[in-house]
């Protein structure tokens, strides 16, 4: 049972950096269409599949 539980941790920590990994990956391309200034935050959360407010905050941390 132990060995079971320890593979499953492991699994569940792989899985849950490669998910961050990801998230960041995500907002850094938000990041830089933020930058470029050509689109809206609307577009950009639909381009993304992040949330609006979530641009809105990469935006309000980028030019602050």
């Amino acid at each position: 049972m132990d060995i079971m539980t320890a593979l499953f941790d492991e699994e569940e920590v792989t899985r849950r950096y490669g998910l961050r990994m990801q998230r960041e990956k995500t907002e850094d391309i938000a990041r830089i269409m933020l930058a470029k200034g050509k689109m809206s935050v609307e577009e950009i959360a639909e381009y993304t599949g992040l949330s609006v407010s979530e641009i809105e905050k990469l935006s309000n941390l980028q030019f602050a």
